[in-house]
């Protein structure tokens, strides 16, 4: 029999397209059993770890999607009075009720609980099992999607509720940004350490620059949040040694609208690629010469981001234009390794592309090969290492 501890993971996202959880997965198995409970199909490398697979769209089909349908409308406007009902809710969902019988199933020494909808579920289970909760709480959950009323009306109550009644139970947590571990202290008590978004330090070269022929680069998400045509405006208006390549994940719909934008813009000078899994993202894009991160402060989480691209970009040995959001303008001011837009719109994004030299993005390539020494994930999962020693003894 292992005299190894065991951990279980709970993750509702697509693990093989989560970062941050396949980062867990990697730095962790080597130190402890690992049961992993989450969506899709188990991530093929790690062939040791226990996998139970949930379906969210279990509860979607047929009269379950109805009677599901219909408490959700009875049970969170009776939570606002009664906030006892915001638990029943979660509870009487079949994926999260399925969660926590998975990690009781699991016989754990410690519950990893990645996102807000998986700490009740964890908690629950720790307190029958006496086992050690660890939240990774990603972002500020109770500000998720804050310009939605609907979101505002449907689920912020359940997740703040959920948050108070689980925070007393946590052992440890984690976060991505310190404005957000501050912030989790102030409101629930509980101040998580800061894990960065960080890939693991690739040894790829620092390709020089071709002055008449300046490659961007921006990957990750297609949604019309993430305002891309805003990039695709500002290269009409930057000057013709820059080009665009794009690698995007996302509704098909969304790609499609992108792709139709860059079409009827700029063909020429807009590519388009296939996405790549994300440990193989840094070698990918290291070909290019700046990686462009502009995230639109629509909410909290937005405003205060460090996103796994920025580090990327980073790890990849490229030069970064960031917009004017405080965290990443500090980071990218501290290591020299990119420049900011005056504000978040396709001219301001065009006068700082058309103000780069090709000296200065290659000063950046250079300050990013030295400051990916610090900013990788040997460096900030050694720090979730340390946590879960600390926790288990």
């Amino acid at each position: 029999m292992s005299s190894r501890r065991r951990i279980c993971i709970l993750a509702l996202s697509t693990i093989q397209r989560d970062a941050r959880v396949l980062r867990q997965l990697e730095y962790l198995s080597p130190h402890y059993n690992l049961t992993v409970v989450g969506e899709g199909s188990p991530p093929p490398e790690y062939p040791d770890i226990v996998w139970i697979g949930v379906d969210r769209a279990e509860s979607r089909r047929g009269v379950a999607r109805l009677i599901e349908r219909m408490s959700t409308m009875a049970l969170i406007p009776l939570g606002r009075i009664v906030p006892r009902a915001l638990a029943a809710w979660y509870f009487t969902r079949p994926v999260y009720s399925r969660l926590c019988r998975a990690a009781l199933e699991s016989r754990a020494d410690a519950l990893l609980a990645n996102d807000w909808e998986t700490l009740p579920a964890a908690a629950e289970a720790a307190a029958r099992t006496n086992a050690k909760l660890i939240f990774d709480a990603h972002e500020f959950a109770p500000l998720e999607v804050e310009e939605s009323a609907h979101w505002r009306f449907w689920s912020q109550p359940v997740i703040k509720h959920m948050l108070r009644r689980c925070a007393p139970r946590v052992d440890a947590a984690m976060t991505v940004c310190q404005p957000i571990a501050e912030r989790f202290a102030q409101e629930y008590g509980f101040k998580p350490i800061v894990v960065m978004n960080a890939p693991k330090r690739e040894p790829v070269p620092l390709h020089p620059i071709s002055p008449d022929r300046i490659r961007l680069v921006h990957h990750g998400s297609a949604a019309p949040s993430r305002r891309l045509d805003w990039i695709i405006d500002a290269l009409t208006l930057a000057e013709p040694r820059f080009e665009l390549h794009f690698y995007l994940v996302g509704k098909a719909d969304e790609v499609e609208a992108v792709q139709r934008r860059a079409q009827e813009r700029l063909p020429e000078r807009i590519h388009f690629h296939e996405p790549v899994k994300p440990e193989q993202i840094t070698r990918t894009i290291n070909v290019y010469d700046l990686g462009i991160c502009i995230i639109p402060p629509t909410n909290y989480n937005s405003y205060v981001a460090l996103p796994n691209k920025l580090f990327d970009y980073i790890n990849a040995r490229l030069g970064v234009l960031v917009g004017p959001s405080p965290a990443m303008r500090a980071l990218v001011e501290q290591h020299h390794v990119g420049v900011v837009a005056d504000a978040f719109t396709p001219e301001a994004i065009a006068a700082a592309l058309n103000a780069l030299m090709p000296e200065s993005i290659m000063a950046m390539k250079r300050a990013a090969d030295q400051a990916s020494q610090s900013l990788n994930a040997n460096i900030e999962m050694g720090k979730v290492i340390a946590l879960f020693e600390q926790v288990l003894g």
